[in-house]
Order: C-alpha cells, then structure tokens, then sequence
C-alpha cells in the first residue's frame, strides 16, 4: 500500500523535517539553509503539496541553495501521479544515490 505523503496535514513539516535531516547527514559539506531560502523552500512545498510543480519549481530555483529545488524535483518523481521519463529518474538517482525511496524511483 503507499503511503501518500501528499494527502496529510503535515506535509510541509515533514518535507522541511526531511531537509533538516538531509542537511544533517551530509556531514560539513552541506550548509543549513538561510532564513531566505527556507521561506523559499516552504512556499515551494505548499506548491508541490497542491501539485502545481511548475509554481514550486519556479520558485524552488531562486533560493541560493540547491537543496529545495532537488527536494522539489525529487517529489516529482515519487508522485504516482506525475509521468517522468525514465531518463530524468535514472539521472536523479545516479546524482542522489543516498537519496530515500530509492525503490519508489
């Protein structure tokens, strides 16, 4: 059965949780992310949430960190809903090998 992470009330906590939790397994590479890129990073989530991927990409991309963007990219991908060439998953997935749900990819 999956679980639809997208029909919860907590989405955007949990995604901004996943951040964090990414951030800090990334060791000293990864650098928290700014005040500015955080606003950034929620609205875009409350975009994907209601599946409107084009506003959440557009806005994913003007924060200076990478990382809400590539979170953005990756619910995409794991949406059931959204059709994503195999290319663009095979892509995702050799540039983010530790990345969750490998298995949903």
């Amino acid at each position: 059965m999956f679980f639809h992470l997208f029909e919860k009330k907590y989405v955007t906590a949990l995604m901004l949780c996943f951040c964090v939790i990414f951030l800090t397994t990334q060791g000293l590479q990864a650098a928290p992310l700014s005040d500015q890129d955080f606003k950034i990073a929620k609205a875009s989530f409350l975009d994907a949430k209601k599946k409107r991927w084009d506003k959440a990409s557009k806005k994913a991309v003007q924060a200076k960190s990478a990382l809400p963007a590539k979170f953005i990219r990756w619910m995409q991908i794991i949406d059931p809903k959204k059709d994503v060439p195999f290319q663009e998953i095979a892509a995702f997935i050799s540039h983010n090998s530790d990345w969750p749900r490998q298995s949903v990819l």
